[in-house]
């Protein structure tokens, strides 16, 4: 029920191929480091969500779901350690959606979550109690949740997207998509919906209602589906990260008196709304020399997706992105064409990347922030290995001007 494939290309095979080694930090025009790995976790599992909750100056949480139906709860200290809090098996399903209760009043210790056999509950934390909240009818996977004041917005992989009341807990309505969900970021008070035939939709959380229609544009061709999004504030930016490497940056589009920006209109070409800064291929490596294969050109570049994007939460010039290369990319969008970017990889050339990063989140203070590095099986998830889900390590890096 609850099975799905990512797109798979040449770079797949080539990450089962080898193992990783020892790791270093790389940039194109400088040797300086900038980065470097504080602490790791380990999980069990693959994982669905990360979570990032601000709750001092210089302590924040860290609320993990996986495929296990468990969440994990760490504490990262300023940047320099994990600490484990809990470790809570909460179903038996994956739990595949989960975000945390933004609704005025309520403790940030409520976690909504939903399964991958379609339930909706609300995790109290702080009580270790399991609250019903509501289930898809079709008991359709849920995805992907954004909890908005009242609202609850769910997503499923089956061109769904369900609209709660968190008072009532009632399903108000759905909307059927035109096209095969991936993702959704918010950004108060838009929501962002990426689907799989290179389209995004918008929807402004304070207008939006019964029947209001979805805005969607078309962000590319199918030869590059975009895999990942990001946006800075409310939408001025806007980062995309596709399965062949690469990262298309773009601007909204301010009205003429230079004051405020324009609403999201209802044209089909999304470079009506938006100002193309640049596009850069950022993952995308050569085949070391060690792979003997007369199948493969050593010569030849490999693209890998771009897994994770995120905006720096405090300076919107730069860009962390993570991806099947086993790589972190640091970008800054005020240089020429993005020409200036750092890189965190393997040192040893001889040696390709079986583990991808498949997340990426920032602290809030925009100094540290956390990845998720899994097994190459995340390529191709199904419901039969299910049950041997490899593990996943979660690891905390810092900048430093070291």
């Amino acid at each position: 029920m609850y099975s799905f494939c990512f797109f798979q290309n040449l770079s797949v095979y080539i990450l089962n191929l080898v193992l990783i080694s020892n790791i270093k930090f790389t940039e194109m025009y400088s040797s300086e480091n900038i980065l470097k790995e504080k602490d790791s976790y380990e999980i069990e599992s693959r994982i669905s969500n990360i979570i990032l909750q601000k709750q001092s100056y210089q302590s924040e949480r860290v609320i993990i779901s996986d495929w296990n139906g468990s969440i994990h709860i760490l504490r990262n200290h300023d940047g320099s350690r994990l600490q484990k809090i809990m470790n809570k098996k909460l179903f038996d399903s994956p739990i595949l959606g989960m975000d945390e209760n933004r609704s005025k009043g309520i403790s940030s210790d409520e976690l909504f979550i939903g399964t991958g056999d379609g339930k909706l509950k609300c995790y109290d934390a702080k009580n270790d109690r399991l609250i019903d909240f509501g289930e898809d009818p079709e008991k359709r996977p849920v995805v992907k949740i954004i909890s908005t004041d009242s609202r609850l917005f769910t997503f499923t992989w089956e061109k769904a997207m369900l609209y709660w009341d968190i008072t009532s807990k009632e399903c108000i309505f759905k909307d059927k998509l035109t096209a095969n969900f991936i993702t959704a970021e918010y950004s108060d008070p838009f929501i962002i919906i990426l689907f799989g035939n290179n389209t995004i939709a918008f929807i402004n959380v304070n207008t939006y209602r019964q029947a209001s229609p979805l805005r969607y544009k078309k962000i590319g061709d199918n030869s590059e589906l975009t895999k990942s999004i990001s946006c800075y504030k409310t939408i001025d930016y806007l980062a995309l990260g596709d399965i062949n490497g690469g990262i298309k940056v773009l601007q909204r589009k301010k009205k003429e008196n230079g004051s405020n920006f324009e609403l999201l209109s209802d044209k089909d070409q999304l470079s009506e709304d938006f100002t193309f800064i640049f596009v850069i291929k950022a993952h995308v490596v050569k085949i070391p020399q060690i792979i003997k294969t007369s199948s493969l050109d050593l010569n030849k570049d490999v693209e890998f997706p771009v897994n994770a994007i995120e905006f720096h939460p405090t300076n919107p010039q730069h860009i962390l992105s993570a991806g099947g290369d086993y790589s972190i990319n640091l970008i800054d969008i005020e240089t020429e064409n993005g020409s200036k970017f750092k890189k965190y990889t393997s040192q040893d050339s001889e040696i390709l990347f079986t583990k991808p990063f498949t997340h990426l989140k920032l602290f809030s203070k925009g100094v540290s922030f956390i990845t998720a590095e899994q097994n190459s099986d995340y390529y191709n998830l199904d419901k039969d290995n299910l049950k041997n889900s490899p593990k996943t390590v979660i690891r905390l890096f810092s900048f430093s001007k070291n």
